[in-house]
């Protein structure tokens, strides 16, 4: 805009502003940004990436390590015998007994965490989520877990 101090520069600043900043206000703005600039090491960024996990329940990355086997190993055999089940390597398959291994995963984590509020007597305040929400989340991995193994077997009818 012609005459704006900023340079046309503008921004939502409530509903009282005028959705304009001043120049000084901007230059302000450009030096912080340049000192912000996040972490700068692969081990930095590593540890970044990880920064608003709570309960992991959401997380595929902390669940099935870099080669694809389970972060946990009481599912290893699980995934063998699913692999030995319904395949392995294929590209049908495989997406899909990583999922269940996944889901499984999740499920053993809400049971963990179901059992630290059975131990906290049922206290939100000291969980990362609330019991409402880890219900919500273990209806929604269930539906899943189901789901794939509902493809996995027709995937199965289909070859034979």
């Amino acid at each position: 805009m012609p005459g704006n101090s900023n340079g046309g520069h503008e921004f939502n600043d409530g509903p009282k502003g005028n959705g304009v900043i001043g120049e000084h206000k901007l230059q302000a703005n450009r030096a912080n940004a340049k000192k912000s600039t996040g972490p700068r090491t692969p081990q930095g960024k590593a540890w970044a990436r990880r920064n608003s996990v709570k309960h992991g329940l959401l997380s595929t990355t902390l669940l099935l390590r870099s080669d694809h086997t389970p972060a946990e190993p009481e599912l290893q055999a699980v995934l063998e015998g699913l692999q030995q089940k319904f395949g392995q390597g294929d590209v049908l398959t495989e997406p899909l007994v990583e999922s269940v291994i996944i889901e499984l995963s999740r499920q053993r984590r809400v049971t963990e965490l179901e059992d630290s509020y059975l131990q906290d007597n049922f206290d939100d305040s000291k969980g990362p989520v609330s019991l409402r929400t880890l219900h919500r989340y273990q209806t929604s991995s269930h539906g899943k877990l189901l789901k794939n193994f509902t493809q996995l077997h027709a995937l199965r009818r289909q070859e034979r």
